[in-house]
C-alpha cells in the first residue's frame, strides 16, 4: 500500500497526526505537534517512489491524452480541468480534496515539460513538436466540452521557451501565458492560476536523510533562503497583469515558506519528491487550504 493511501485511510479514520504537514503553518491557528519535530513521511528515498495521486486514463484515439479524478460521472455537479506540465499533475492530489467537497469530475490535460502556453517551448525534436501538438490538441477538447467552465493551469517556472533576440525571457514566458487564456473559447468563464512552489537544491534530500539518520529537525536543519527557492513565476505575473475577473491567482506559498526560508519538511512531512515536484503526501495536506482559497475567490463569481 502506498505512503498515500496510508494517509487517506488514516485521515478517514482520524488517525492523521495533530498538526501533519501544511496544518502546521496554517494562518493564524499555529500548530504544533511536538511527536513530529523528527518525523520525516515519506523519506526522501520513498518519495520517489511515490505515484501521484490517482488519475483513470481515458482510453481514446482522440487527442489529447487525459484521465479523471474527483467524483464519478454520474455524481458530478460539473466538470472542471487541470492543465499543463507535470508541475500542474503535482497539484492533483491537492484538487482531489476539493473536487470531492464540490463533487466536481477532474480532467487532467497534460505533457511533461510543456506547460500550456502560447510561447513556443525550446524543446528539440520530437518533443518540442509534441509540445505545441499538445496544447493544439487541449485548446480543441476545451472548445470541443462547453461543458466544462473552470480550468486550474499551473507550469514549471524553469520550462524553457524560444526567446526571440532582444526580449527577455521572463517578459516572453508571460506574454505566453497571457495570449493563451485570451485565447481560451468563452465557455471557460474561470482560469485558476496555482502559483508555481518553491523548488529544492540538489542537494537538500541528501541534506534530509543525513539528519534523518542524526536525529535532527530535518525542517530546520535544510531549509533553503526563499531568495534561492521561489523563483519568480511568469503565470502567476501574467493572471495580475491580466486584470480579469475571468483569471484568479492562487499562491501556497506561506504553508511552505516564511519570509526567509523555504522548509523541506512541514509539520513531519517531506514537502518534495525531488527538486521541483511536491509530494503526493504534502499536497494532499495542502488540499483544505487550497479548498479555503478557492470558495473565497467563487464567493465573488
Amino acid at each position: 500500500m502506498t505512503i498515500l493511501a496510508m494517509l487517506a485511510m488514516a485521515s478517514e479514520a482520524g488517525g492523521t497526526p495533530r498538526c501533519f504537514g501544511a496544518s502546521a503553518r496554517a494562518e493564524g491557528k499555529p500548530c504544533n505537534n511536538p511527536a513530529l519535530r523528527l518525523s520525516v513521511t515519506p523519506t526522501p528515498d520513498e518519495a520517489l517512489l511515490e505515484p501521484s495521486a490517482p488519475c483513470s486514463p481515458v482510453r481514446s484515439e482522440v487527442p489529447p491524452s487525459r484521465c479523471l479524478f474527483g467524483v464519478a460521472k454520474a455524481r458530478a455537479t460539473a466538470t472542471v480541468a487541470l492543465v499543463g506540465d507535470s508541475h500542474a499533475v503535482h497539484w492533483r492530489a491537492a484538487l482531489e480534496h476539493v473536487y470531492r467537497v464540490h463533487r466536481w469530475r477532474g480532467v487532467t490535460l497534460y505533457r511533461s515539460q510543456c506547460p500550456f502556453t502560447a510561447a513556443r517551448t525550446s524543446l528539440p525534436g520530437e518533443d518540442g513538436t509534441g509540445c505545441e501538438q499538445f496544447k493544439t490538441d487541449t485548446l480543441a477538447y476545451l472548445r470541443a466540452h462547453p461543458e466544462i467552465s473552470t480550468i486550474f493551469v499551473s507550469g514549471n517556472t524553469g520550462a524553457g521557451v524560444v526567446v526571440p533576440a532582444g526580449q527577455n525571457r521572463f517578459e516572453v514566458k508571460t506574454a505566453g501565458y497571457m495570449t493563451a487564456w485570451d485565447g481560451l473559447p468563452a465557455s471557460i468563464q474561470h482560469v485558476i492560476v496555482l502559483r508555481d512552489p518553491p523548488h529544492n537544491r540538489q542537494t537538500t534530500a541528501a541534506c534530509v536523510q543525513r539528519a534523518i539518520d542524526r536525529r535532527k529537525p530535518a525542517g530546520t536543519t535544510c531549509q533553503v533562503p526563499i531568495t534561492t527557492a521561489l523563483a519568480p513565476d511568469p503565470a502567476l505575473e501574467a493572471a495580475k497583469r491580466m486584470s480579469s475577473p475571468r483569471v484568479e491567482a492562487i499562491d501556497l506559498t506561506p504553508y511552505m515558506c516564511d519570509s526567509a526560508d523555504c522548509f523541506p519538511v512541514i509539520g513531519g512531512a517531506l514537502v518534495h519528491k525531488d527538486v521541483g515536484h511536491i509530494s503526493a503526501t504534502f499536497s494532499t495536506t495542502l488540499g483544505p487550504y487550497l479548498l479555503s482559497e478557492l470558495d473565497a475567490r467563487m464567493a465573488q463569481w
